[in-house]
């Protein structure tokens, strides 16, 4: 399986097995993960990969600070108007309308830990891929979302990111591989072998 954070029933039957999780995975998930599996986890960081936050390519914020994107990602009885991200053009007035990921992807459970915490997050629309999610933002001018940086195409713009004293173009996360093998075998030859290649990579 790949991605995501809902572990699949063929990784849970396996016996032994590698599966790509597309954000950090800590030391009370994997032992909640093993209370579900009955088997042994392992996590290892394989890559950094970078997250655009994207909106529609005639709209003119510049930038965004992680308080202002609390407000436009985060749950509220009224959805704020892009005005509350410091616009004054006709979009000022225009409610944000949020297209993110399903309540399984690791890409959207990542973002709201950073920039919500344990606040929960709200989606206007749920997509099941970067591309539904990134032709829906190009689509609408009112829209924000959010994707891989290897997803951002013509139609829409990815917003720098203001934290600290500097901009940067994206959000960096370090994806994770979880290896799950039987309590008291050691690790397959061929898996050992495949992480191998990865770090001599």
């Amino acid at each position: 399986p790949v991605g995501g954070d809902a572990l699949d029933p063929e990784f849970t039957e396996a016996g032994a097995a590698v599966t790509f999780v597309s954000r950090p995975v800590g030391l009370d998930e994997l032992a909640a993960w093993e209370k579900k599996t009955k088997l042994r986890m392992m996590s290892f960081p394989v890559c950094e990969d970078d997250i655009a936050i994207i909106v529609h390519k005639e709209n003119p914020i510049k930038q965004l600070t992680l308080a202002q994107l609390k407000v436009a990602f985060g749950e509220s009885k009224e959805r704020p108007t892009w005005g509350a991200l410091g616009l004054t053009d006709a979009l000022a007035g225009k409610p944000i309308l949020v297209h993110g990921r399903d309540q399984y992807s690791g890409t959207r459970n990542h973002l709201r830990k950073v920039i919500l915490g344990e606040a929960p997050d709200t989606v206007g629309k749920a997509h099941g891929s970067y591309t539904s999610l990134v032709n829906a933002v190009a689509a609408d001018p009112n829209a924000i979302g959010y994707c891989r940086d290897a997803f951002v195409r013509e139609g829409v713009r990815a917003v720098p990111i203001v934290a600290g004293d500097r901009a940067q173009p994206y959000l960096a996360r370090t994806c994770s591989l979880v290896v799950a093998t039987p309590h008291g075998k050691a690790v397959p030859p061929l898996v050992k072998e495949f992480l191998g290649c990865l770090y001599r990579a």
